[in-house]
């Protein structure tokens, strides 16, 4: 699939499984929500570890795990430049 190019404003959107060559940080990865919990932060690059830590998860809380997929990424591109205005005294 090609990237879907959103031009006004300078956003392109990658389906991961078109960029598999790029660096890990760009490839599929999963990670693990326990429900009502903090923010995942740990990324899993094989979905089979990362199924064998929700259901440690599961049973250390006792609560719902979820398997968070990565399957798409935004990048910006063409950021304008920033402009900064004098303010007007009172």
């Amino acid at each position: 699939m090609a990237p879907r190019n959103y031009k006004a404003a300078g956003v392109t959107s990658y389906p991961l499984s078109s960029i598999g060559v790029m660096k890990q940080k760009r490839c599929k990865f999963w990670m693990c929500y326990v429900d009502g919990g903090g923010v995942p932060t740990h990324k899993h690059w094989e979905e089979d570890k990362a199924r064998a830590e929700a259901e440690r998860l599961a049973r250390e809380t006792g609560k719902d795990v979820f398997l968070l997929e990565a399957y798409t990424f935004v990048r910006i591109e063409n950021i304008p430049p920033t402009t900064w205005h004098e303010t007007m005294e009172r």
